[in-house]
């Protein structure tokens, strides 16, 4: 009796499969997005999305391990934010989940929902250093502290949203083709 031939390996790039050059990219992706306060799972979920379009949730489920629980609380929280868009597939009658837009355009919509994000809490510091102007507060134990951070907090802002205005702007040349 012949021996029967192995399933052929995945295609390898250099020694590498493909499935473990998207595992490699998948995680770079949701490692960035966690710095900037994306839960694990999410991130993840949402690194997905950049290199495999129209997934549906049990297409998640399977390609991530997590639960559908877990899949759908992440596409509702990304649903939330307008960087997801539902469709129905109407031969299955899933829900298929896409990017929004060009990583670009979704760069500059994030951008600018941080920009607003810094804009409310510099509001929130203004009001903050007008109440700590009251004379009777002055004398309060922690006073001190609580001024020289909300003096500092108040000083660093602006350059936040400096940077933000700034970094939409190369987003949007770029998405015109202009960098």
């Amino acid at each position: 009796m012949m021996p029967m031939n192995p399933v052929p390996s995945p295609p390898k790039e250099n020694g590498r499969s493909l499935d473990e050059i998207e595992r490699d990219i998948i995680d770079l992706l949701a490692e960035h997005m966690t710095l900037k306060g994306v839960s694990a799972r999410t991130a993840r979920v949402y690194a997905y999305m950049y290199l495999r379009v129209g997934l549906t949730q049990r297409e998640f489920q399977a390609v991530t391990g997590y639960s559908a629980g877990t899949i759908s609380s992440s596409l509702a929280t990304m649903e939330r934010y307008g960087v997801v868009v539902k469709t129905r597939d109407r031969a299955t009658r899933q829900f298929k989940y896409s990017l929004s837009g060009t990583l670009v355009e979704i760069g500059a919509s994030l951008l600018q929902q941080s920009l607003e994000s810094i804009n409310r809490r510099v509001d929130f510091f203004k009001r903050i250093a007008k109440r700590l102007e009251d004379p009777e507060l002055a004398g309060k134990k922690g006073y001190d502290s609580v001024h020289a951070f909300v003096e500092q907090v108040c000083r660093s802002l602006p350059a936040y949203e400096a940077a933000g205005r700034a970094l939409i702007e190369i987003f949007t040349k770029q998405e015109r083709g202009g960098l």
